[in-house]
């Protein structure tokens, strides 16, 4: 149900959250921001988020507004459990709970365990607060215990600051406790407004109305003459035939024109009534009808080193059972050379129709222009898109990186 669907899977990749940015119409507490956190306002949860480049450790808070209590406080947080966790991940039943009080006196209960979802493995705590006759559910997600407990004093912080006054949020979700013009300016929109925004653009998107709520990875690509595709080109822009492509009955339909000036702007399709709306939000990120993109890092001639491979699990025993030639795995060396152990028979099958060109091999390697080109040693040449997550640079952050607008994750 919407009012649980917060995109946790995505900050599971070890980057930014995706929350989509709207002004909330619920009753929140009142809560001071946690320093250097940034912060994402959806219509039924406000999220914090705080990532360790170094460590490579993140932890996420997530604070839904509150809602009518029906209970005891146990089966409430039961409920919550399942509701706000297990709708989230793999997870087990409610964990043994412990009860506490905030400073202002509120009760609650918390519990946490091991959560697993397609990303791979997470801590999870959730705290569920009653105050008069509302229930309010604190998710706390780490990428494991230990990255959660070296938070804890910016955790307490934040659950000091809570005020569970009954009042909705001001319009534009302005708490009462950061509604000094300080905080006003922190959420002012830091791009440079005037300028252009041609360039691959990435952010996660969930298709409602399906059954699979999990974020899935979208790109734009805006080009300096006012047209965009709704994608990344599967062989990516280097060589990309634009008048071939708009031409092409399966990919016309992905075309549109843009316009932007000062920080705000539209992209409009023939035979669509409603544009898409564009928004600067902060330097390299921007609002694609109110969810989050990044401007993707340049990687012309990326350098990689290790194997990468489609599977969730990079220990997956089926990595060492599969025959040479139909592994989804791609390995690279820093000086240039590369060997596909078949992903071109397994997960990039739907890249390109030339199928005599999709047995697996090995050669050498350039990335230009959002490219990935394989030249493989018996003369075959391969273009496949590649990028890094978000707004990450591949060459410094390649833990995920995307080809052919697939999922690679880095086994060593």
């Amino acid at each position: 149900m919407l009012r649980r669907t917060l995109q946790f899977l995505l900050l599971l990749t070890i980057f930014a959250a995706s929350a989509a940015a709207q002004a909330p119409s619920y009753e929140f507490p009142r809560y001071t921001s946690p320093e250097n956190w940034r912060v994402d306002e959806d219509r039924d949860h406000v999220t914090f988020t705080q990532i360790d480049q170094t460590a490579r450790t993140y932890c996420m808070m997530g604070l839904y507004n509150s809602r009518s209590a029906s209970g005891e406080l146990q089966d409430e947080f039961a409920a919550e459990w399942k509701d706000v966790v297990q709708s989230s991940f793999t997870a087990g039943g409610p964990p043994a709970m412990t009860e506490g009080s905030t400073k202002g006196g509120v009760r609650f209960l918390e519990g946490a365990a091991d959560v697993r979802s397609s990303a791979g493995k997470a801590y999870a705590s959730l705290m569920v607060f009653s105050s008069s006759v509302r229930v309010t559910s604190l998710m706390i997600v780490a990428s494991n215990r230990a990255a959660l407990e070296a938070r804890r004093p910016a955790i307490q912080a934040f659950l000091d600051s809570l005020q569970f006054a009954a009042g909705k949020s001001t319009t534009g979700g302005k708490h009462a406790a950061e509604e000094d013009s300080s905080a006003s300016a922190a959420h002012s929109p830091g791009i440079t407004t005037g300028k252009g925004i041609a360039g691959v653009w990435m952010g996660f998107r969930v298709f409602y109305g399906t059954n699979d709520l999990e974020p899935h990875p979208r790109w734009y690509t805006f080009f300096d003459n006012g047209e965009v595709f709704e994608d990344i080109p599967r062989t990516g822009l280097a060589g990309f035939d634009h008048a071939a492509s708009q031409n092409d009955e399966h990919q016309r339909n992905y075309w549109g024109t843009y316009r932007y000036e000062n920080g705000a702007g539209a992209i409009t399709k023939p035979g669509v009534n409603f544009p898409t709306k564009l928004k600067a939000d902060k330097p390299g990120d921007m609002l694609i009808d109110s969810i989050h993109f990044h401007l993707c890092a340049a990687v012309d001639h990326l350098r990689l080193e290790g194997g990468w491979t489609s599977l969730g699990d990079v220990h997956d025993s089926l990595l060492q059972r599969a025959p040479l030639g139909q592994r989804p795995v791609i390995r690279f060396t820093k000086d240039g050379r590369f060997s596909d152990e078949g992903i071109f028979q397994t997960i990039l099958q739907s890249v390109s129709a030339e199928r005599h060109l999709d047995g697996a091999g090995s050669g050498t390697y350039d990335v230009q222009d959002f490219s990935l080109i394989l030249k493989y040693a018996d003369g075959r040449v391969r273009r496949v898109a590649l990028t890094g997550l978000l707004g990450g640079d591949p060459a410094v952050h390649n833990d995920i990186i995307f080809i052919g607008r697939s999922r690679f994750n880095k086994m060593d």
